[in-house]
């Protein structure tokens, strides 16, 4: 029986799938030697097609993205220890190369950056990372996904029993020698220290 093409390409795959399985560590060896022996020859072509790759790698991603995805987060839970090892090293002895690097790619894509920032900022977690930020910069101790939740589910002021809306907008009260956190206020219970009322009721 003649094998159509389809069917010849699929065998091949097979075939090719349990050679490589195999063969893994042979090839992966030889792989590595050859990087090795090729390595300014490499570093010259990545350089010269420096975007049609980022291109390609682009195109692969999108049609294998959940794959991909799995495959990093596979690969990284087996590896994690010796993966931050090894970026915390090439970062420590190559500090000034990389930071020169990250400005002038800054510089490079100022406006691009610009946009995706503002359009991060829009999204529920840009404003989470926005708001949690905050909290950190005027004080506020142990800031974690818990406080935020907590923060987000408090629909009425905890002194005054006011309803948050747009024009009432809820803050988060902190000690602000300590840094611990008290209550959801309204704006106006926050600004004139309403919580101590609270306090003296309770205590």
């Amino acid at each position: 029986m003649v094998m159509t093409d389809e069917e010849k390409k699929a065998k091949k795959a097979v075939y090719l799938k349990a050679y490589h399985l195999k063969n893994k560590k042979k090839r992966a060896e030889q792989n590595k030697a050859w990087r090795l022996a090729n390595k300014d020859n490499i570093k010259k072509y990545n350089l010269a097609n420096e975007d049609k790759l980022k291109e390609k790698r682009k195109i692969r991603y999108e049609a294998n993205k959940k794959q991909e995805s799995d495959n990093h987060k596979e690969y990284y839970k087996k590896n994690k220890e010796h993966l931050i090892a090894t970026s915390r090293d090439y970062y420590l002895n190559n500090e000034d190369k990389l930071k020169e690097k990250a400005k002038a790619y800054r510089q490079k894509n100022e406006e691009k950056l610009k946009e995706k920032e503002k359009a991060y900022r829009q999204t529920d977690a840009g404003v989470k990372s926005k708001r949690m930020g905050m909290w950190r910069y005027i004080g506020v101790e142990d800031v974690n996904d818990e406080l935020y939740n907590y923060y987000m589910n408090c629909d009425n002021c905890e002194v005054c029993g006011k309803e948050f809306t747009d024009k009432i907008k809820r803050c988060l009260d902190h000690d602000h020698t300590t840094g611990k956190f008290r209550y959801v206020l309204c704006w106006a219970c926050n600004s004139h220290d309403n919580w101590k009322k609270k306090i003296e009721v309770e205590n």
